[in-house]
């Protein structure tokens, strides 16, 4: 976008300082969600590590839920979603010892960790 300066939003050559100020406050919370533990991050950012940078596996039925889960580096997390009310439950790394290990297994090979 010639003539538009450094503060033009599709120049992607500018640096974090030559942003407006709202984007450049989104710049850095998008790089301090990136370093927090994944339990401290907000529901939203945690969905959104999920699905940007975690590797969906298999969804299931569990009792009243549907439950998906995901490989986010060397650990899994599931994401409970009550069907019946289109309601995100809750989002909880899997202890990996729990029986509902053999639900997953039974539906796919999970690779090792």
């Amino acid at each position: 976008m010639a003539g538009a300066g450094p503060l033009a939003h599709n120049d992607l050559s500018a640096t974090d300082t030559q942003l407006p100020l709202k984007n450049r406050n989104k710049v850095v919370a998008l790089a301090m969600s990136s370093t927090l533990p994944f339990e401290k991050l907000s529901r939203d950012d945690q969905i959104k590590r999920l699905y940007e940078e975690g590797l969906f596996v298999v969804g299931i039925r569990y009792y009243g839920y549907k439950v998906n889960l995901f490989l986010l580096g060397n650990e899994y997390f599931e994401v409970f979603i009550n069907h019946k009310k289109a309601y995100l439950e809750r989002i909880g790394r899997l202890d990996t010892q729990h029986s509902r290990m053999k639900f997953y297994a039974d539906q796919v090979r999970l690779p090792q960790l």
